[in-house]
């Protein structure tokens, strides 16, 4: 499993810094205006998994059941199929509407001032296809990461990133800087993902014959992913209302900065979502196995580790906010615009982060109702809010809701579900295990307010904020046993590899 995390974080961690990276580059050749649609785009492509209809994270589970020896790969094989013809026909219906809907979107919907009208309707059909694509393509990533092949996974998602963000750069610069160019490179790096995701998982199946359709063998699936489905579509409400919104209130240059900060603040939660996904598959087989133990035992180890993380990262954003800006951009204006949402937006991301552990337990245990509920009071409380609080104070509106929704579930919610499924840790996880590193993270944040910390230059504030994070992630992790054990155990595991190499 270690190795597993690390090949998870490794390709995270490089798909999140070359993203990052780019970014600046994307400016410069196209523009703020351009930037903003893309990350308009990009929030589009958000609400479109709506129609993955939580069908690939349940074929993940139903590979991790056939690792566990609970089904078989015949049954797996069926369900494949299955959700190869829906998803195709699904991404027929995608590219006829984008068809239909792309000159309103472009002339009505967006408040463009340079870009071509007709360029963008464009972008709205190439983008279904992408997303048409990649809806094909999360299956077989989802079948990778039950089956724990997480290195195969990532590495052609290190492939398909690189292609995404860094290959089109040369076009971008040496040929035509248009957004219309950018996307149709971005549909040609979606057929190299599907072609290469496809292949991987098809070659990890054990042979054998296709079962003969019978709907009883996909009943249970099915009516596990209907839990997903909903599940995905309260989550796609709850993270891009905001950013809905607003897309169509600013003007697009100052969506594009807007989508700066956002886009950084979600940085921090991507950094956990590897841990999730390498530690989910383990839970199952745990969880299926009735080792109850080792199940809670790992659970908490898991939770203590992100929330060592996020106190270093979040915290180290929060404090110096116009620093994490600055030393990505280079642009001291856009950054001390930015700051104050993404100060907000990181706090709510690490929350929320930090709750959806609550959901790994449940999903583990293959039973979502309790997070159903409470995904739909999530709606009940942060949509309402959010639309009356964007329309009246702007992005600030929506970056404060963000923080305070995320913040009251994490105190709340996930107490109530610990209490359903893991009595003996309710109260140990929150306030032994999270708590400690939350206030770390807020104390951090304090500091920053009554230390200043003047800008000079982007490298000096990168290798700064680099050794606070390291810093307070450090302390962090010292102050459980559970932690302290772990990363003696790893650091020991190294260090007889490199002695073993040396001999």
């Amino acid at each position: 499993m270690l190795r597993n995390i690390v090949a998870n974080y490794a390709s995270q961690l490089y798909v999140i810094l070359i993203g990052l990276a780019v970014v600046p580059l994307y400016i410069k050749y196209m523009g703020m205006e351009a930037y903003g649609v893309i990350g308009f785009f990009a929030m589009l492509q958000s609400w479109m998994t709506l129609l993955d209809l939580g069908l690939s994270p349940t074929l993940g589970r139903e590979a991790s059941k056939l690792k566990a020896g609970v089904t078989s790969p015949g049954v797996l094989k069926l369900f494949l199929r299955f959700l190869e013809i829906l998803f195709s026909l699904t991404a027929l219906l995608i590219v006829a509407l984008s068809w239909i809907l792309g000159s309103w979107i472009a002339t009505y919907w967006l408040k463009l001032e340079s870009l071509s009208p007709s360029d963008v309707a464009l972008c709205v059909v190439l983008v279904a296809c992408i997303i048409s694509l990649r809806l094909l393509s999360g299956i077989y990533r989802g079948g990778l990461l039950g089956m724990e092949r997480q290195v195969v996974a990532n590495v052609i998602a290190v492939i398909a990133a690189t292609l995404k963000s860094v290959a089109v750069l040369p076009l971008l610069i040496w040929i035509t800087p248009s957004i219309l160019a950018f996307f149709l490179f971005q549909l040609i790096a979606a057929i190299v993902e599907i072609f290469l995701m496809r292949m991987a998982f098809i070659k990890v199946i054990p042979s054998a014959g296709i079962e003969k359709f019978r709907w009883k063998l996909l009943q249970g699936p099915l009516r596990f992913g209907a839990g997903l489905a909903f599940l995905s579509a309260v989550w796609i409400v709850i993270s891009q209302s905001d950013k809905l919104i607003l897309s169509h209130i600013l003007p697009m240059q100052n969506y594009g900065e807007f989508m700066l900060a956002t886009s950084v603040a979600w940085g921090a939660y991507s950094l956990i979502s590897p841990l999730q996904q390498a530690v989910l598959p383990r839970l199952v087989v745990l969880f299926e196995q009735n080792q109850h133990d080792k199940f809670t035992l790992l659970y908490r180890q898991t939770t203590m580790l992100m929330a060592a993380i996020l106190a270093g990262v979040a915290g180290a954003m929060a404090a110096y906010p116009e620093h994490v800006l600055f030393a990505w951009t280079g642009n001291a204006t856009v950054a001390a615009r930015a700051a104050e949402i993404l100060r907000w937006y990181v706090s709510g991301s690490s929350f929320m982060a930090l709750a959806g552990m609550a959901y790994v337990l449940q999903h583990a245990r293959g039973d979502l109702r309790m997070h159903i509920r409470g995904n739909l009071l999530n709606v009940f409380i942060l949509v309402p809010s959010t639309i009356v609080l964007t329309l009246k104070f702007g992005a600030i509106g929506a970056a404060i809701t963000w923080a305070g929704t995320n913040l009251f579930f994490l105190i709340v919610w996930t107490r109530i579900v610990h209490k359903k499924f893991l009595p003996e840790i309710a109260n140990s996880w929150l306030f032994k295990d999270v708590f400690p590193a939350v206030l770390i993270g807020a104390l951090v944040v304090i500091i920053g307010f009554q230390v200043d910390w003047p800008m000079s230059s982007r490298l000096t504030s990168f290798i700064g904020l680099v050794m606070l994070v390291v810093l307070i992630s450090g302390l962090t992790l010292l102050i459980h046993q559970e932690t302290k054990r772990m990363m003696s155990s790893y650091l020991k595991g190294i260090l007889r590899f490199l002695c073993t190499k040396n001999a």
